[in-house]
């Protein structure tokens, strides 16, 4: 299924580093049960979807449109929905 709208899962569409309102997130917020902590990729997708809610893109990921949102996750690597160039 397709994810959430931001209104539905009840989460801002800023950052403190971007206030575009084209995407919204959250590591920890409600319907999320808390940080995911250290998880593979797919762990991290089955996390995000089971809140209804989707992997952002590495460009979402570079123009920090998330960025603040919680876990302190912001200086961390993390999981984007883009694929590697190798595939």
């Amino acid at each position: 299924g397709s994810a959430m709208s931001c209104a539905e899962l009840n989460w801002a569409t800023t950052s403190p580093s971007n206030r575009d309102h084209e995407v919204c997130g959250s590591s920890s917020d409600d319907p999320l049960p808390g940080c995911s902590g250290k998880v593979t990729w797919i762990q991290g997708r089955d996390f995000c979807e089971a809140a209804g809610a989707r992997f952002c893109t590495q460009q979402e990921l570079e123009d920090d449109e998330t960025a603040g949102t919680g876990c302190s996750l912001d200086q961390t690597h993390v999981w984007s929905s883009t694929l590697c160039e190798s595939g």
